[in-house]
C-alpha cells in the first residue's frame, strides 16, 4: 500500500540617513536556497583558525565567509556577524574565533563589498570580496535577501543547531539585523552592538520575537564614527519599548564608550565577548518561533536542530502533552506561530479499520485465486473487505488548531461534510494530505475535492472546488501541496487526466495547469501517484520537481517542462528533495535511487548500462523504497524500506555503507525517517520508533513504543517532536531535569 502525505512592511519614516530605505515584506521577496562550498583563505587571513566558505545565493551574489568552530562534536548555537560600513575587516574574523572558544559556532561574512566612512580607522583595511554585492541600505530588500541567505546557509552548516541561530550586527550591520528580526521570525536571538535605530523602530519593537542583547557606548552618536541614529538615547528608547511589550531583552551600556568601542577598547571588547557567549548559551528555542510549515519540514528533509530534542519516549516518558484526535487522518502535523495544525475525518457510523503491512490485500487476492474464483468475484470480495466506497460513508472533514506549548484546542473547523469524492483502501485515510502554511494562512488540500485557506484565527479566507478524478482501484489519495512565492502547487496523478497546477495563494484563483501523460507502455494502464512535488531552489534557477508513474519530470515556475528522467515505479510514493547541491529522487520499490545535478535539460534518462551522466551524479539500481521517503543527514542518505530494512548511502557518491534489518522479527514502515542529535529515527506502523546511531556502522541504540498504529511522519518544533498515531497526537519533549 501507500504512504500518507503529508509579513506587514516595517516602514522607516526618516529618509535622512543614507542607509535607510523602505522595507518590503519578507515573504514577498524571500531568498532562495543558497549553496555553500569551500574557499581558500583570502590574502592576509592566513593563520587564523577558521575555515572559509563561499555562499552563492540567487538574487544576492557570492558572499565570502569565515566559519569558526568550537571544539567538540556539537551541535552548537550559531551567530552570524554582520559588519558595519567600514567593511569586512580582519577584526570580525578574530571576533568569530573568540566566540567559538565559548562554544558558539560563529560565521563572519562579507555581506557587502568595500567599506570606508569615519569609522574605517578603527579596524583593519577590508578583506577583498569583489563578488559580494555593493553596500545596501540597511533596511532595503537587498539587505533582507542577503541576511536571509546567510541565515539559511548557516543553518545548513554541519554542527549547527538550526533552532539556535542568532544575528550580531555592528552599526549598519546592526540596522540590517534589526530589520531582519522585525520582518521575520526566522532567528532565535539578536545582538545589537552600536546599532542604528531608525525613527519608527520603537513602534515596531513588539514585532521582534527573538531575545535581544543591546551593547552600546554612552558616547556613541553624531560627531564621531557614529550618527544620530546610533545615539545612545535611541538604544535606550528601543530597550524600553521591548520591555513594555514584555519582550526579553538584556543590555550593557559602556560608560564613555564610543561607536567602535568593541574593536578599540580592550576592556569593552572582553566584556562584550563574555556577554554574547553567555547570552547565546542561555537561549532555548521559543515555541512561537518554531516552524514546520509543510510535509517533511521547511526543506522537505526532516532534520531537527535543537540539542534538547528527546531520543527516548513512551506513552508517559518525556510526554509534554498528548491529545486524542477524533476520527482518522494520516496527514502530518504542521507548526507555525506557536500553533499546531492537523486534519482529520470522522465518519457517521462504522468505518473500515486499517491493518499494518503492505501485502495483506495481495495475499487475499492470491488466496481467492487459489479457490478458482473469477476475477470479477475476486475484485468484488476485495472491495467489500478492503475498499471503502463513497456511497458507504458520510464524512466530516476537520482542521484542528492546537497550542504548541499546552496541546489545548484553540479552534477546530469543519471545512467539508458529505460523501467523499472517491474511495479509500482501508489502510489509507480520507485526510492523508498534509496542509501547508506561509505563517499567515493555512492551506488545506483534499485531492479531488478542494483547496481551503484559513487564517491563524480560524476564519475562512477562500475555497476552491476541484474535480473528482478516479484513483487506481479507489486506493485514495495522499500527495501534499507546496508553496512557491504566491503560488500554491498541487500534483494530481490519477486515472483520467494527470496534471500539475498552480493557484494564487491569496485568492485560490487558478494560475496555470500543465497536463501530463505518464504511464507504462505495456501492462496495466495505471497512472495514479501519491507523491508531493518539491520546489528546488538552486543558483541556476527555481524548479518544481515531480515524481509520477514511470518518470520524474521537472517544470519551471510557469509549468513548462525542463527535464525528465525515466525509471520510476508505476505506483510512486516517495517524494523528491535536495540536500547540499544535489537533488535526490527515489524511484520507488525495486527502482533506482538517483542523485541529480542542477541545470539538467531535456531527457536525462540513463541507458541501461550507465549509472551516471552529466546530469545524473550517481544512481544505485534497486535501491528505491516503496513508501517512506529517505532522509539526508550528516553527509549520508538513509533509505528506509517498508519491510523494516535501513540502508545508508554516501550522499556525494552513492556508495552503500550498510543495508540491515531493524528488527529480526520484522515490521512494517510507512512513516518517513527523520534525524537529529546524531541519530536516525524510524517509526514502525505498530508505533515503535527504532533509534539508530548515525554513521557508517549500523547500530540500533534502543526503541520507543507507543502501542498505537502510526503512519504519519512527525513534525519537529524547536525542542518538541509532534508525533501522530491513529488515536493520539503527542508532543514529545525532554524533561528539564533529564540528563543528556
Amino acid at each position: 500500500m501507500r504512504r500518507p502525505s503529508r509579513t506587514a512592511s516595517f516602514l522607516i519614516a526618516s529618509a535622512s540617513a543614507a542607509w535607510l530605505a523602505p522595507a518590503t515584506k519578507a515573504g514577498a521577496d524571500a531568498p532562495a536556497t543558497p549553496t555553500v562550498s569551500a574557499l581558500p583563505a583570502p590574502a592576509g587571513t592566513e593563520g587564523l583558525p577558521v575555515e572559509w566558505v563561499k555562499v552563492t545565493a540567487p538574487g544576492v551574489g557570492v558572499l565570502k565567509a569565515a566559519v569558526a568552530r568550537p571544539s567538540g562534536k556539537g551541535p552548537f548555537p550559531a551567530v552570524i556577524l554582520l559588519h558595519g560600513s567600514h567593511g569586512f575587516a580582519r577584526e570580525y574574523v578574530q571576533l568569530a574565533t573568540e566566540l567559538s572558544r565559548g562554544g558558539v559556532l560563529a560565521v563572519a561574512p562579507c555581506w557587502f563589498a568595500g567599506g570606508g566612512g569615519p569609522g574605517a580607522a578603527a579596524v583593519s583595511p577590508p578583506i577583498g570580496c569583489p563578488e559580494a554585492p555593493p553596500m545596501p541600505l540597511a533596511t532595503s530588500p537587498e539587505s533582507l535577501r542577503a541576511v536571509g541567505a546567510l541565515v539559511r546557509a548557516t543553518r545548513a552548516l554541519p554542527g549547527v543547531r538550526a533552532d539556535r541561530v542568532a544575528l550580531f550586527g555592528h552599526s549598519r550591520g546592526g540596522g540590517a539585523a534589526l530589520h531582519y528580526a522585525v520582518e521575520t521570525a526566522d532567528i532565535q536571538a539578536l545582538v545589537l552592538d552600536s546599532s542604528g535605530y531608525p525613527d519608527e523602530v520603537v513602534a515596531h519593537a513588539a514585532r521582534v520575537k527573538a531575545p535581544v542583547l543591546i551593547l552600546h557606548g554612552t558616547a556613541d552618536g553624531a560627531g564621531g564614527a557614529g550618527s544620530s541614529f546610533t545615539a545612545v538615547e535611541r538604544a535606550r528608547a528601543f530597550e524600553e519599548a521591548l520591555r513594555r511589550s514584555s519582550q526579553p531583552v538584556e543590555s550593557r551600556y559602556y560608560d564613555g564608550g564610543e561607536h567602535n568601542g568593541i574593536f578599540t577598547n580592550a576592556e569593552q571588547h572582553r566584556d562584550a565577548v563574555q556577554r554574547i557567549v553567555a547570552f547565546l548559551g542561555r537561549l532555548e528555542p521559543r515555541a512561537e518561533t518554531a516552524s514546520w510549515p509543510q510535509f517533511r519540514g521547511p526543506d522537505s528533509n526532516p532534520v531537527g536542530g535543537s540539542g534538547r530534542l528527546p531520543d527516548r519516549w513512551s506513552t508517559s516518558e518525556n510526554v509534554d502533552w498528548k491529545l486524542e484526535i477524533p476520527g482518522r487522518g494520516w496527514s502530518s502535523p504542521i507548526v507555525t506561530g506557536g500553533k499546531v495544525f492537523l486534519t482529520t475525518v470522522t465518519t457517521d457510523g462504522a468505518s473500515k479499520h486499517p491493518q499494518t503491512g503492505t501485502d495483506f490485500s495481495n495475499d487475499y487476492v492470491a488466496e481467492l485465486s487459489k479457490q478458482g474464483l473469477p476475477e470479477a468475484e475476486i475484485l468484488a470480495r476485495l472491495d467489500a473487505r478492503d475498499i471503502e466506497k463513497p456511497h458507504e460513508v458520510t464524512l466530516h472533514y476537520f482542521l484542528y488548531c492546537l497550542d504548541v506549548e499546552t496541546g489545548a484546542v484553540l479552534w477546530k473547523k469543519e471545512f467539508h461534510g458529505g460523501r467523499p469524492p472517491g474511495g479509500r483502501h482501508r489502510k489509507n485515510s480520507f485526510a492523508s494530505e498534509t496542509p501547508v502554511t506561509d505563517g499567515t494562512l493555512v492551506y488545506v488540500y483534499v485531492a479531488n475535492l478542494g483547496l481551503y485557506a484559513y487564517d491563524l484565527k480560524g476564519d475562512p479566507v477562500w475555497k476552491t472546488a476541484l474535480e473528482a478524478l478516479p484513483i487506481y482501484l479507489d486506493f485514495g489519495t495522499g500527495g501534499s501541496p507546496v508553496l512557491q512565492g504566491d503560488q500554491l502547487l498541487i500534483l494530481s496523478d490519477n486515472e483520467k487526466q494527470q496534471f500539475l497546477a498552480a493557484f494564487d495563494k491569496r485568492t485560490g484563483r487558478p494560475l496555470w495547469r500543465t497536463e501530463r501523460a505518464l504511464k507504462q507502455n505495456d501492462g496495466p494502464p495505471r497512472q495514479s501517484g501519491w507523491t508531493t512535488p518539491f520546489v528546488w531552489e538552486h543558483p541556476l534557477r527555481t524548479e518544481i520537481v515531480t515524481v509520477g508513474p514511470t518518470a520524474a519530470v521537472s517544470y519551471d515556475l510557469t509549468g513548462r517542462e525542463l527535464w525528465r528522467l525515466s525509471g520510476m515505479s508505476i505506483a510512486p510514493v516517495p517524494s523528491p528533495f535536495a540536500y547540499q547541491d544535489l537533488l535526490f529522487v527515489d524511484g520507488g520499490q525495486t527502482r533506482p535511487l538517483f542523485a541529480i545535478r542542477a541545470g539538467a535539460a531535456g531527457d536525462i534518462s540513463l541507458p541501461e548500462d550507465k549509472s551516471e551522466s552529466a546530469s545524473v551524479a550517481w544512481s544505485v539500481p534497486r535501491a528505491g523504497s516503496y513508501i517512506p521517503t529517505p532522509v539526508a543527514y550528516d553527509g549520508a542518505l538513509y533509505v528506509l524500506y517498508d519491510k523494516g530494512i535501513l540502508a545508508r548511502f554516501d550522499a556525494r557518491t552513492g556508495a552503500m555503507a550498510y543495508k540491515e534489518r531493524l528488527d529480526p522479527e520484522g515490521s512494517a514502515f510507512t512513516s518517513s525517517p527523520w534525524a537529529y542529535d546524531g541519530k536516525i529515527f524510524c517509526l514502525s506502523e505498530e508505533g515503535k520508533t527504532y533509534v539508530v546511531e548515525a554513521g557508517k556502522t549500523f547500530r540500533v541504540l534502543h526503541t520507543n513504543a507507543l502501542g498505537d498504529m502510526a503512519l504519519a511522519t512527525p513534525a519537529i518544533a524547536g525542542d518538541r517532536l509532534i508525533l501522530r498515531t491513529e488515536k493520539t497526537l503527542y508532543a514529545i519533549r525532554q524533561k528539564r531535569s533529564a540528563s543528556r
